[in-house]
């Protein structure tokens, strides 16, 4: 057997090393230059984690993330937010003016085309809401030819740089443009009757367009935040006219079940039968401690507040005369908690208003409290007048929200908000199911002896 000299074995295993392909690290560099700015620091949103980058005097940042794997994540300076696409073994720089972050934003380094694209497609799509109410008061046809429109020309604009991308982020992109079309044509309606107070009325196309929806498909519930939002924003609607339990049937994949229930957990705050259903869906339904915890701990609360007394107050409506709880006696009373800045609010007026015209003449009284602030009442009372209200509306302020008994005891977090409460002046629900929904009947007749 022929020997190998020692230099010669030597060479072999520096040929052996020096050939093995190396493995890409997990690991996104990230840095770059925010101009003229005012912040100490920005971040990227990696799922249930931020990442944080220090700014210099100059606004410089550096610094490197480590990531189990590519996909859709957010940078934000605490202002906006931007969408960002990751790889590991990016070398990503950005830099931007601080006093125009939106139109200066621009990517260099490893991986600069695809966000470049993204950032680029987010500029088009503020161009293309510009105006929002004329783009979502469109009816029902014509703006899915918008839509479908803009959805057409984005995947063009994919395809110009599919050669310069990898592979991975073509199919993804291609699959959220999908999504946020998805997303367009499914908020329409609400968008719609916030803008125009009515619900518009769908053709059976765009119909056919939003009937099939998958949302068990848990690959791209993973890796799509649009996606998530949209099987969340489905789910929510579904609830609307199903019971809690017939839309768990929907969800076959265990992740986008968790998540769900996860959701609901918020609405054990209502003390209401379908708390109820809600704890106990959730309890059949997954074996996640940390979900099963929070609703406990939830149901806990809100027995401990069940049939508490509401405070009195008074606040004045539009003409200045005051509204008086305690004037209201022996009468269910259905109160809307909301402001001019609130789009949600906005989106239930239609509702409520045809809850109010249905219980007309009842023991009930529908009642709006505005808690903007002093500087936004003319446009309140504006609101007041393009709206029409069937129903009484009064101006609390946003001041009163920490300064008043009755809405210091609802400890409001968020709006739109609904409060249910009885004849007997106790409270029913504070968190109380919305006009939109098909509970809300359910537990005012529950109340009014019907």
């Amino acid at each position: 057997m022929m020997k190998l000299k020692l230099s010669t074995l030597l060479l072999c295993l520096l040929i052996v090393v020096g050939c093995k392909k190396e493995t890409t690290p997990n690991v996104v560099t990230f840095s770059g230059q925010l101009r003229n700015v005012n912040i100490d620091s920005v971040y990227v949103l990696l799922n249930n984690r931020e990442k944080g980058f220090a700014l210099d005097a100059d606004g410089n940042f550096k610094d490197t993330i480590q990531l189990a794997h590519e996909g859709y994540f957010t940078f934000t300076e605490g202002r906006n937010e931007f969408p960002i696409y990751l790889i590991p073994g990016d070398n990503l720089v950005l830099n931007a003016n601080y006093e125009n972050l939106e139109s200066s934003l621009k990517f260099s380094g490893k991986g600069e085309v695809r966000n470049n694209f993204i950032v680029s497609k987010e500029n088009k799509i503020e161009t293309m809401l510009s105006n929002e109410k004329v783009f979502y008061s469109k009816p029902a046809n014509e703006y899915l030819q918008d839509v479908n429109k803009y959805y057409q020309a984005f995947l063009n604009d994919l395809d110009l740089i599919k050669n310069d991308v990898e592979a991975s982020f073509y199919e993804a992109e291609k699959k959220n443009l999908y999504y946020e079309y998805l997303m367009n044509l499914f908020v329409y309606q609400d968008v719609y009757a916030y803008f125009n107070n009515q619900l518009p009325k769908l053709t059976p196309e765009f119909e056919k367009e939003i009937k099939n929806l998958d949302i068990n498909n848990e690959k791209d519930y993973e890796r799509l935040p649009i996606y998530r939002q949209l099987v969340s924003y489905v789910l929510d609607d579904h609830l609307k006219n199903q019971s809690i339990n017939e839309v768990i049937n929907k969800i076959k994949a265990q992740p986008i079940k968790d998540q769900f229930l996860q959701d609901l957990i918020q609405n054990i705050h209502q003390n209401s039968s379908d708390a109820a259903l809600i704890y106990q869906a959730i309890v059949e339904n997954t074996n996640n401690p940390k979900i099963l915890e929070q609703a406990q701990l939830m149901k806990t609360k809100m027995d401990a507040a069940k049939n508490n007394a509401v405070a009195n107050f008074s606040f004045p409506n539009s003409k200045n005369k005051i509204f008086n709880l305690s004037e209201h006696p022996n009468k269910l009373v259905y109160i809307d908690l909301w402001a001019t800045w609130c789009r949600p609010c906005f989106m239930e007026f239609p509702h409520m208003k045809t809850l109010a015209e249905e219980y007309k003449g009842k023991d009930i009284v529908f009642l709006g409290i505005s808690i903007d602030n002093e500087q936004n009442r003319a446009k309140w009372l504006q609101t007041i007048k393009e709206v029409n209200f069937n129903f009484e509306q009064v101006f609390a302020g946003e001041a009163a929200v920490a300064s008043d008994p009755f809405l210091q005891q609802l400890t409001i977090q968020y709006i739109p908000r609904f409060v249910l409460i009885g004849k007997n002046g106790k409270l029913i629900s504070s968190e109380a199911p919305t006009p939109s929904s098909t509970t809300i009947r359910k537990l005012i007749n529950e109340h009014l002896d019907l």
